[in-house]
């Protein structure tokens, strides 16, 4: 952005638009700002005292919940830990409680305000109503503003009594696939607990838990690839593509094979270095 966010913002205003920078609230350190690889291990407060309460806007219920674009991580994912599925809000929350920080405050659909009713110190907004998973009915902008700053004022007046959440360990966790996704690939595989469209493991800590759930995302969204193959079928160049894509997977073996192909590296991680959701 040569000249800056402020032409993008003109451009979006000049059609109607209001245009927003949305900023995921683990990147929240100043002191991340401007860093070459974005981030680094320091992104969430890893040491008591750096933040006070964690405040989440534009939120999402979860997958199956029935809420306006209800997913959790990505599309037809699933987290289930300790038995209960889960929210994105709640995956955030489980982040910042290993550091004793509270989630204070959250908007979303009024489906999201019910799945996190248990979150009783929580200042949640409805900022709209859910009519299905593409289709919501939106609250009056002013309206929506005007309690999302009453709403603020009150989960920082009350931060004392917002509780910190965690998890019992060993962590029971589960990814169920819902369609589009699936993970049907690993049944029958040794050492995989795999039933009912679920892959379910044991962890010891958080993190563990995630980056489970994570690895096993990457496979289930792998059955994306059904519905792009129906949608290259459907295309009238369709063999075209299919004889293109087969040449290419050949010629990528061959050079695999001869020696001359390197595969991308990918940044090493830092020693230590601890990922949460957002920074995917």
């Amino acid at each position: 952005f040569p000249e800056g966010l402020g032409p993008i913002g003109d451009y979006a205003r000049e059609r109607g638009m209001r245009f927003g920078v949305w900023v995921e609230p683990e990147r929240v350190a100043l002191d991340t700002v401007g860093r070459d690889r974005g981030a680094d291990a320091r992104f969430l407060a890893t040491e008591g005292g750096r933040y006070d309460g964690v405040a989440v806007v534009c939120m999402h219920s979860k997958t199956g919940g029935g809420g306006f674009g209800a997913h959790t991580f990505t599309l037809g994912m699933d987290w289930i830990l300790n038995d209960l599925s889960i929210t994105e809000t709640e995956i955030i929350a489980y982040a910042w409680g290993q550091v004793d920080v509270p989630v204070i405050f959250a908007s979303g659909d009024n489906t999201l305000a019910d799945q996190l009713s248990w979150m009783d110190w929580l200042e949640y907004v409805t900022v709209k109503t859910a009519l299905a998973a593409d289709d919501a009915e939106l609250r009056p902008f002013e309206d929506v503003h005007a309690e999302m700053r009453a709403a603020a004022r009150r989960a920082v007046e009350k931060l004392a009594a917002s509780k910190a959440v965690t998890l019992t360990t060993p962590i029971k966790a589960q990814l169920r696939a819902v369609h589009p996704a699936g993970l049907g690939q690993l049944e029958g595989v040794p050492g995989i607990d795999y039933q009912d469209r679920t892959v379910t493991f044991y962890a010891d800590e958080y993190m563990e838990a995630y980056n489970g759930i994570e690895a096993l995302i990457g496979v289930a969204t792998q059955d994306y690839m059904q519905l792009l193959n129906a949608a290259v079928g459907a295309q009238p160049n369709s063999a075209e593509i299919r004889e293109h894509f087969v040449e290419s997977l050949f010629r990528r073996w061959a050079d695999v094979e001869s020696g001359r192909w390197d595969a991308p590296t990918r940044p090493a991680r830092a020693p230590g270095e601890r990922r949460y959701f957002g920074v995917n």
